[in-house]
């Protein structure tokens, strides 16, 4: 498989209600010059949408990370499920790691990072402000409501 973002088998790479694949790690092509060092990313990850109290207020994140052949990745926020991978996911034999290792928190602040999202048909995509309905169609569902209330 690969270009068309299938790489993992059936339902073992789950999502909860906030949370949504992250298409520019899985399965995009990333070209490069010279061609040959082109690829395809093979990184699962999730988005997220955060609430107005993620800005002024603290939040339990957890990680339940079960190693093995039959292992998982699970990660909750304030105890509600976001996102999970499980072993059954990785159909090339593979198993979830069972070395000692560590997670690294990101605030990933960059202009690509998860937004803006390839244009629907029908969009011009050119306008991304909260309040202007003309901007609806490039906006991903429930990205204003993400943001402080003074932006």
């Amino acid at each position: 498989d690969g270009p068309d973002g299938t790489w993992y088998g059936g339902d073992t790479v789950r999502y909860g209600n906030d949370s949504d694949l992250n298409i520019f790690f899985y399965g995009e092509k990333l070209d490069h010059d010279p061609v040959d060092q082109s690829y395809y990313a093979d990184a699962l990850s999730a988005n997220t949408g955060l609430k107005s109290t993620h800005f002024g207020e603290q939040h339990i994140y957890r990680v339940e990370w079960y190693p093995g052949s039959k292992g998982y990745l699970r990660w909750y926020l304030d105890g509600e499920f976001l996102y999970a991978l499980d072993n059954e996911a990785l159909i090339n034999g593979g198993i979830m790691p069972e070395e000692p290792m560590y997670i690294l928190l990101n605030t990933a602040i960059s202009s690509n990072w998860g937004f803006p999202a390839p244009c629907p048909p029908g969009c011009a995509c050119d306008c991304y402000e909260c309040g202007n309905e003309k901007c609806d169609c490039a906006r991903t569902p429930g990205f204003c409501e993400t943001l402080p209330a003074h932006y």
